[in-house]
C-alpha cells in the first residue's frame, strides 16, 4: 500500500517465516515512505530485476541491522487507467530512520562507479509516472515474516472534520479484534491502520491493511469479517452501518490489492 496506502501494493508468498505473533503496539510510531511507480509494461520483470539487483541488498542489511522493520516490493493486482502499476517501501521507528535508508540507497550506487550511473539512467527509462508519500501507522501489528509472495489488501476513506476519535472507536471495536485473531492464528502476518504524516491529499484520510501469505488466506479473511457481521442482528447491523456512514466522506471509500514479489517485517 502497506499504497500501506493509500496505495502501497503489496504480495505474492512462496516462502514464509513466522515468529509468534505479538499483539500490536499502539506506543511506537512506525514511519513508512512509500514510492509508487507506474513503470512502462515491456519492462516491468526489468525493474523487478533492477530492484533485487540493486536496492534489496539494501534493504536486507537495513533490516537485518534494526535501522528498518518494514520493506516491500509489490505489483498492483486491480489495474486502473492511470494508476500506478508497483510500489516499494520500507519502515522505520522515526523519520530519521526513513533519511537513513535514502543516504544508504545512495552510498550503495556510488559504490557501484559507472555501472551505478548507467544502471539509474536505465532504471529512469523505465518509469513514466511516480509519486511519494510518508505515512504514520495509528495501529500496526506483525508476527513477523519473510516472504517472496503474497498478497497486501487495503481500503482507505475519508474521515469526516472532527471524527477521528469516533472512527477510531469504530474501527477498535469491529476491526481491530478480528485482525489480531487472524495475526495470532497465522492467517495474516501483519495488519494496519494508517495515515499520511505529511499531508499531501488533504486531512481524514484512513487506510486499513493486511498481508497475507497465500490466496487462501484472502478467503479466510472475508468470511472472518462477513461473520462478523452475520452474527449480529438486523438492528444491530443497522446501527453499527449507520454509525460507520455517520463518520465517513461520502464516495470516498475505495479498495486495493497488490502481490508481493519480496517482503520482510519485525514482530511487534
Amino acid at each position: 500500500m502497506k499504497a500501506r496506502l493509500i496505495t502501497p501494493f503489496l504480495t505474492c508468498l512462496l516462502a514464509v517465516v513466522l515468529a509468534g505473533p505479538l499483539a500490536a503496539q499502539d506506543d511506537e510510531r512506525t514511519y513508512t515512505r512509500v514510492a509508487l511507480w507506474q513503470v512502462d509494461r515491456a519492462r516491468w520483470s526489468d525493474f523487478v530485476e533492477w530492484f533485487e539487483r540493486y536496492d534489496q541488498p539494501v534493504m536486507e542489511q537495513l533490516f537485518e541491522d534494526g535501522t528498518i522493520v518494514e520493506w516491500g516490493l509489490d505489483a498492483s493486482s486491480l489495474h486502473r487507467p492511470d494508476g500506478y502499476t508497483h510500489s516499494t517501501w520500507f519502515s522505520a521507528t522515526s523519520l530519521a530512520g526513513l533519511e537513513r535508508v535514502l543516504d544508504a540507497f545512495d552510498v550503495a550506487m556510488e559504490a557501484h562507479g559507472d555501472e551505478g550511473s548507467r544502471a539509474l539512467a536505465d532504471f529512469a527509462s523505465m518509469i513514466t509516472k511516480h509519486r511519494d508519500y510518508i505515512l504514520r501507522d495509528l495501529v500496526r501489528g506483525s508476527s513477523g515474516a519473510q516472504l517472496d509472495g503474497g498478497y497486501w489488501v487495503g481500503s482507505f476513506l475519508s474521515v469526516k472534520p472532527g471524527q477521528g476519535s469516533e472512527y477510531r472507536s469504530y474501527w477498535d471495536t469491529h476491526a481491530k479484534p478480528i485482525y489480531e485473531r487472524l495475526l495470532a492464528d497465522g492467517t495474516i502476518v501483519s495488519y494496519g491502520l494508517t495515515v499520511e504524516d505529511m499531508i499531501t491529499e488533504g486531512f481524514g484520510g484512513r487506510t486499513r491493511w493486511y498481508i497475507v501469505p497465500n490466496a487462501d488466506a484472502l478467503d479466510t479473511v472475508q468470511a472472518a469479517f462477513r461473520s462478523s457481521w452475520g452474527d449480529m442482528t438486523e438492528e444491530g447491523r443497522r446501527a453499527r452501518l449507520a454509525s460507520l456512514l455517520a463518520v465517513v466522506e461520502e464516495g470516498t471509500f475505495q479498495e486495493f490489492m497488490s502481490e508481493l514479489s519480496h517482503y520482510a517485517v519485525k514482530a511487534n
